[in-house]
């Protein structure tokens, strides 16, 4: 089965403790076919305690980090890599998702 999805979640608080200030990146993930090959990892993200637009980050295995706008809460198809070892992590206003990879989402 190539498609397969996992769920993780990263999460900060502000320096102060009230419920609102709780952000949250969630990263999901999945291998497909892409327009880089047969065998992408691709990542979507949701978000919650974020402004509904701005800028997220898409940082790879090999260190590249990627600028790009959303609107709303996350975006589909946010990230996409292949090649041998394969890793995404989505970043958000310093926040931090977990980093997926291929073996992460057996």
């Amino acid at each position: 089965d190539v498609y397969k999805r996992q769920t993780t979640t990263s999460t900060t608080v502000a320096p102060t403790t009230a419920p609102s200030d709780l952000r949250t990146v969630t990263i999901t993930g999945r291998v497909e076919a892409c327009r880089f090959g047969p065998d992408c990892l691709i990542a979507d993200f949701t978000l919650a305690g974020f402004a509904r637009e701005g800028e997220y980050v898409c940082e790879f295995g090999d260190g590249s980090r990627f600028t790009f706008r959303y609107v709303g809460d996350g975006a589909d198809d946010a990230c996409t890599s292949s090649g041998s070892a394969p890793s995404i992590t989505i970043e958000v206003d310093g926040v931090r998702s977990a980093t997926i990879t291929r073996a992460s989402l057996n």
